[in-house]
């Protein structure tokens, strides 16, 4: 987190190492000059030391401590419109910063821990997860309608998969068909290593790049094009290994499947940074 200028997120803790809002942009400005596309993610909902230090805005339990996940994450109250505000603070922080873009990563519910013991504050009975995270989106798009700048949110692989229940939302919340309304692009985590055995017929879907990618990327051009979205799709890719060895052809067939179904673009992960340059052709 940078040092904020917006009172709101004064109290917001940020590293002994964060700078100046002048020095950021020096570092934005030379990455920009260099051709270098900057994007800054926002952690929406999951963010342990948020919820510490802004108590009354993080999820609570029954008995009214803060609820965690079975990893001992605390998570912010999605349904709490007060945070809501904050999120929409930080973008404009960002912005203000000089980004190219804002993401939003964790706009959903929990899907982990024993939810069953969740107080939400503000959850009016009888809607569904997926109408409280269109509620969140509607109120960004509306703080930040002057902003000028793409915004894009990470969804899980499944959004990008057709169902028979258009009423499915992962049980978290999110729908490609609500998302794509809002953001300028979609950024899927179609990581194969991440489908479960049997999809697709596929015992180790890991070992099925193409096909896996090919299919999430295909039934979302469905889903968009179905549906009152203006979003494009720009799909992270697993550049990891789990389930199988993700080597740079690996990699290429996905960014093979992503070509064919005319995405935007696409973007790897590797949690350790390690990216196989062999995978990508250099201008």
């Amino acid at each position: 987190m940078f040092k904020p200028n917006n009172e709101l997120l004064k109290p917001w803790p940020i590293s002994k190492s964060a700078l100046d809002t002048e020095a950021y942009r020096k570092i934005l400005a030379d990455l920009q000059s260099d051709g270098i596309y900057t994007i800054t993610r926002i952690t929406t909902f999951q963010d342990s030391t948020a919820a510490e230090n802004f108590k009354y805005l993080a999820l609570k339990n029954k008995s009214g401590g803060i609820w965690r996940d079975f990893r001992n994450v605390a998570w912010l109250d999605m349904t709490d419109p007060g945070y809501w505000d904050l999120v929409a603070a930080q973008a404009q922080e960002a912005k203000d910063i000089g980004f190219d873009e804002i993401q939003f990563d964790y706009i959903r519910f929990p899907s982990d821990g024993n939810i069953k013991n969740i107080a939400y504050a503000n959850f009016p009975a009888g809607q569904n997860k997926f109408q409280m995270l269109e509620s969140f989106y509607i109120n960004l798009k509306d703080q930040l309608k002057g902003i000028n700048i793409p915004l894009s949110i990470d969804l899980f692989g499944l959004t990008y998969w057709q169902r028979e229940d258009e009423n499915y939302d992962l049980g978290i919340g999110q729908r490609l068909i609500d998302a794509g309304k809002y953001f300028d692009y979609i950024s899927p985590m179609v990581y194969p290593s991440h489908y479960y055995s049997g999809i697709m017929g596929y015992d180790n879907p890991a070992s099925h790049p193409y096909e896996i990618v090919n299919k999430a990327m295909s039934d979302g051009n469905d889903i968009i094009s179905n549906s009152s979205s203006t979003a494009q799709s720009r799909p992270w890719l697993q550049d990891f290994n789990m389930g199988a060895i993700y080597d740079a052809n690996m990699i290429r067939k996905q960014i093979k499947a992503c070509d064919d179904n005319g995405c935007s673009g696409w973007l790897l992960w590797n949690a350790g940074n390690k990216y196989t340059e062999s995978a990508l052709n250099k201008e």
